[in-house]
Parts: structure tokens; C-alpha cells; sequence
């Protein structure tokens, strides 16, 4: 069953997040809530594979409320 879940590209409950499993992006989205005030953070991150084989990554964070959003691509990742 792992097998099958992994194959879509989802990694395991409290699974180590660190790994390259060489495909074409990886990538990992979190979003932290406070219920009591409503505030939200959501924080994106991913590795990407370009046609030459060289790897780059983008990050984004934004919060709410306050509306910062803020994302950046990096050459190297």
C-alpha cells in the first residue's frame, strides 16, 4: 500500500521529508492556522528539475491576515 501511495508522490505520514526520489519536482506545502485569532501562514517549497538536468527551487510564504505574500525562484538549489 505504501508503494501505491508513494507512486502518486506523496510521502508518509511523519515520513522522513529530506529524500530526492528524481522526478521532475518535488515539493512540499505546509499551512500552520491559529483558530482562535484566524491567522493563517502557508509556506511552499519546491526543487525542480530543468531540461538540462539542473536543479532550482521556489519558495513562497504568505500570511493572513496582513496580506504578505512574498516568493522567490533560486538558480540553485
Amino acid at each position: 500500500m505504501l508503494a501505491a501511495y508513494r507512486i502518486i508522490g506523496a510521502d508518509p505520514f511523519y515520513g522522513d521529508l529530506r529524500g530526492y526520489y528524481g522526478v521532475a519536482m518535488e515539493g512540499h506545502f505546509w499551512r500552520f492556522t491559529q483558530p482562535r485569532t484566524g491567522a493563517v501562514v502557508v509556506v511552499i517549497f519546491a526543487i525542480s528539475r530543468d531540461a538540462q538536468g539542473r536543479l532550482w527551487a521556489m519558495a513562497s510564504l504568505a500570511a493572513h491576515s496582513g496580506g504578505a505574500v512574498r516568493s522567490a525562484t533560486l538558480p540553485d538549489a
